[in-house]
């Protein structure tokens, strides 16, 4: 998640569901949806300390209320802030570009994961006993043997359409407004405390092996910190992978996406419907994300079996500088601000370079 784009404005992403077998649909009620998502504020610290890579989010109230009805926000937004998603192309170059770590799936930006990918049956690895349980600076980490852990729980091994989602509670106890929200992120970074937990590189590729393409968790990055498990040697350890990389790379090898920054996993049991609503932008490696869980049982095993069988259609128009996507309004001082990323996204030559600016 180190990489930055600013973005002006944004669309939602809407997705449907076709009926199983027949017409006839359960309302979903308030007590059978939990919101896993980060209110992201200004008053919080959610965004990266990258330097010039990452910015904290800026949110400008510039149409007001009255003397008409219109009001509206002027957004400027770097992806990787509150709860955000990662697509393979985050850390993983092209195949054919010559790059360190370069893979198959390395172009699957965000807006080419089909919708089917954005939702899954929910298993929780439970890791709130390794919260806060490693040095300072370093990542507590989900191991295999947890993972194998939570098959036993659910009385079956991983499978497609599952939904893996590491838990530990660390941004419900971590992400407040003020100097307290360092903790967050801002503390690990520098040093100063435990960083949050998060999956190895052999972690996630035992999930990805079981056919597990989406996987979520309740920190601010699915990057470890720490040191790597794979040193590489000789010239090749110019472009070594930090912790962070691996842990991205475990899964992206695989053609699967991390949701990050999620919250209130405690409240979402077993076999849920999880589903996570990204913003489209065109060629984004990341983006800002809204998710949610359905717990009502009847419902959830529906909605599992409708994501499963990949019946779930994308309605969400793609957001980029050369398509009408933004209101243009009318009149000097009437305009509306248009949608504008203010730079492409780094490559992974680059992403290294940060990560270890950013460790030392």
């Amino acid at each position: 998640m180190l990489t930055r784009r600013e973005l002006l404005g944004g669309v939602a992403l809407a997705i449907v569901f076709s009926a199983p077998t027949h017409a006839q649909y359960k309302p979903v009620t308030e007590s059978a949806i939990v919101d896993l998502t980060a209110t992201v504020s200004m008053a919080h610290k959610q965004w990266w300390p990258g330097g010039q890579r990452h910015h904290q989010p800026v949110i400008v109230p510039y149409i007001k209320h009255g003397p008409g009805p219109l009001a509206a926000d002027l957004l400027l937004v770097d992806e990787n802030t509150g709860t955000q998603l990662d697509c393979p192309a985050h850390m993983m170059p092209p195949q054919n570009s010559g790059l360190p770590n370069a893979g198959y799936w390395g172009t699957l930006t965000c807006d080419k994961v089909p919708a089917w990918q954005f939702a899954g049956e929910v298993v929780k690895v439970d890791g709130r006993s390794i919260l806060d349980q490693a040095p300072n600076g370093v990542s507590p980490i989900f191991t295999v043997d947890m993972v194998k852990k939570a098959e036993t729980d659910i009385g079956r091994s991983l499978q497609p359409g599952d939904a893996v989602l590491y838990w530990s509670r660390y941004d419900d106890q971590y992400d407040k407004p003020g100097k307290a929200g360092e903790r967050l992120v801002f503390d690990p970074v520098r040093g100063t405390s435990p960083a949050f937990p998060a999956p190895s590189f052999d972690t996630q590729d035992y999930v990805g092996s079981k056919g597990v393409r989406t996987v979520g968790l309740d920190s601010p990055s699915i990057g470890a910190f720490g040191d790597p498990d794979y040193p590489m040697r000789g010239t090749q350890s110019l472009f070594q992978n930090p912790k962070a990389l691996e842990s991205h790379l475990g899964l992206f090898k695989h053609g699967g996406i991390d949701v990050e920054g999620l919250m209130n996993l405690d409240r979402v049991p077993n076999g849920s419907f999880f589903i996570n609503l990204p913003v489209k932008h065109v060629n984004s490696p990341t983006a800002e994300t809204r998710a949610v869980a359905i717990t009502d049982p009847e419902l959830a095993r529906n909605l599992n079996a409708a994501a499963k069988a990949q019946r779930i259609v994308d309605l969400s128009v793609p957001n980029s500088a050369d398509r009408p996507v933004a209101w243009p309004g009318a009149g000097i001082g009437n305009y509306a601000f248009p949608y504008h990323t203010v730079e492409p996204a780094i490559t992974t030559l680059a992403h290294l370079v940060l990560i270890g600016s950013i460790r030392t």
